[in-house]
């Protein structure tokens, strides 16, 4: 399996600002990812043995993450700024709920709180997002929050580190409050890519925090 998207912010599919990913949408003629979910997903879910329940993922591309949890039997939503990537996951998965809008501005729209939040590869932009992302969570959830791999990253010169505000995932780890989330998974993990666009990525940087319960 390959990844499915690396979802950055972007204000629409035409007018894209440099660290969006609009554009990938607007100029394709087809689907820009594999339409296979994210292997860290697949392997995070059965491992952890998380029930089934409500879930989000932010960022969701084209929809092959949230079509395999729907699939599974979650109550699925997938938040994403594209309206073009929106409409292709709609047909992807008829049993999901897609919605156009960018966290953190729009997580009140999507209707949680949530029993599993994911976000693949997504820009969080500071502690104040971080923090809105994670009230989305219930008590007793999990937050799933993976990037590439921050090393892989500086010796590819990935664009994505010039930017001052971004918290990759260990950095969001040490913001959980102990006292409110346990960390569950704090480690990277080599993912398994057979091609498609970020193929040349093959680690993860995993964070899973669970709330406590109150």
């Amino acid at each position: 399996m390959s990844t499915t998207h690396n979802s950055l912010p972007a204000s629409s599919d035409k007018h894209h600002d440099e660290r969006g990913e609009a554009s990938l949408y607007y100029d394709s003629h087809g689907h820009v990812w594999s339409g296979n979910p994210n292997y860290t997903l697949t392997q995070l879910i059965p491992e952890l043995k998380i029930n089934l329940g409500y879930s989000l993922d932010i960022g969701s591309g084209e929809g092959a993450d949230v079509a395999w949890l729907a699939d599974l039997g979650w109550r699925a939503v997938g938040l994403e700024p594209s309206d073009i990537a929106v409409e292709r996951s709609r047909k992807l998965a008829s049993n999901a709920t897609f919605i156009q809008g960018q966290a953190p501005q729009d997580l009140d729209r999507c209707g949680g709180p949530f029993d599993l939040v994911t976000g693949f590869y997504i820009p969080v932009a500071g502690e104040k997002v971080w923090r809105d992302i994670s009230r989305q969570v219930a008590d007793g959830g999990y937050l799933i929050y993976v990037h590439h791999n921050l090393d892989e990253l500086r010796a590819k010169g990935h664009p994505l580190l010039g930017r001052d505000d971004l918290l990759m995932p260990f950095d969001a780890a040490d913001l959980a409050p102990s006292d409110a989330w346990d960390i569950v998974v704090r480690e990277t993990r080599h993912r398994e890519i057979a091609g498609g666009h970020g193929h040349h990525h093959h680690l993860d940087d995993v964070v899973v925090l669970k709330r406590r319960m109150k």
